[in-house]
């Protein structure tokens, strides 16, 4: 089944000229973005601007998502009784640390290969086996987020996948993790463990429903 691209196309006529700057790079979050206003029933850009994401700070920081995690029923389907202490830092997304992007070298736009910087990427001790973490903000209510949330992050998070450093990995995991503000104006993590959606690399709708984005993107895939 095609795409209804009216909606996106209506989008296009309100948006400012630089069309490119929000959709036309590639990068993982320019892809998420694309995804974001294909599926968006309004114009998102009469608000003040597009959630921005909760930077780590410390990689530590890292296992107080994981705590959140472990009540989700996604984790405990794949790791079981797995602890946070048998998770050990490799990158997070922060001041210091994000000199850089990793490389999807299998994934291209427009010829070019898709670079992206995972919030938080971590390591199950002494094994090839990984869990990449994607922080998002949203006012939205709980109850209103789907339970594998939203479509641009689950497109973000498989191209976290690709990445050039996870090429030799036995199993890649993926958790979109989300915040919100409180009555105080205070960023906070949502408590309701049933809107943290889980993947594991491989996935057959995860993989399927994603690709059809990339691909009706402009995206490429390299599967050799």
């Amino acid at each position: 089944m095609m795409f209804d691209l009216s909606k996106i196309n209506q989008i296009i006529e309100t948006l400012p000229s630089k069309w490119d700057d929000y959709i036309g790079k590639p990068t993982a979050s320019s892809f998420a973005k694309y995804v974001y206003l294909l599926n968006s029933k309004k114009n998102i850009y009469k608000n003040d601007k597009l959630p921005e994401y909760i930077r780590l700070e410390k990689g530590i920081e890292g296992h107080i998502i994981i705590d959140r995690l472990m009540n989700n029923s996604g984790y405990k389907e794949h790791f079981g009784g797995i602890t946070r202490s048998e998770w050990e830092y490799v990158y997070a997304d922060n001041d210091s640390s994000s000199k850089s992007s990793f490389i999807c070298s299998k994934l291209t736009y427009e010829g070019q290969k898709l670079k992206c910087k995972p919030d938080l990427l971590l390591r199950y001790k002494n094994t090839e086996n990984y869990l990449i973490i994607e922080r998002k903000t949203t006012r939205v209510p709980a109850k209103l987020i789907p339970n594998d949330g939203w479509d641009n992050v689950q497109a973000q998070l498989w191209v976290y996948s690709w990445m050039d450093q996870l090429k030799d990995a036995d199993r890649v995991f993926l958790a979109g993790d989300f915040w919100t503000w409180n009555s105080a104006g205070k960023i906070i993590p949502i408590q309701d463990n049933t809107v943290l959606p889980f993947f594991e690399k491989g996935e057959a709708e995860h993989e399927r429903k994603c690709e059809d984005y990339f691909i009706k993107w402009g995206g490429k895939i390299n599967r050799k």
